[in-house]
């Protein structure tokens, strides 16, 4: 089981070399903190006694570094690739509604 979580991990970290726009991080900055802010404050207030799933404990692995290897790695740089491939004219942004669904 840990070598999923890992290989989601290391895919994201190779989408943001592929697709982030490094050029441009100090702008996508303050979003990454937010969305890292926001994850780690829903896991304080809903997670401690109200569980959506569990994830098994592994010998390696337990839930909470399993949880800040998502938090820190793959959400972020999920975030930063979404934010680096968002199109900037209105007429492209309407047809990646679909797209956005998907991520979300």
């Amino acid at each position: 089981m840990i070598k999923i979580h890992i290989a989601i991990a290391l895919w994201a970290i190779l989408a943001a070399m592929y697709w982030g726009d490094w050029k441009n991080f100090k702008q996508y900055y303050p979003t990454i903190l937010f969305v890292i802010a926001a994850d780690l404050l829903y896991k304080i207030f809903a997670l401690t006694n109200y569980h959506l799933w569990k994830i098994q404990k592994d010998y390696i692995i337990n839930h909470f570094t399993t949880y800040l290897l998502y938090v820190l790695i793959t959400f972020s740089l999920s975030t930063f690739v979404f934010l680096s491939t968002y199109p900037t004219t209105l007429k492209k942004q309407n047809g990646s509604f679909f797209e956005m669904g998907l991520y979300l």
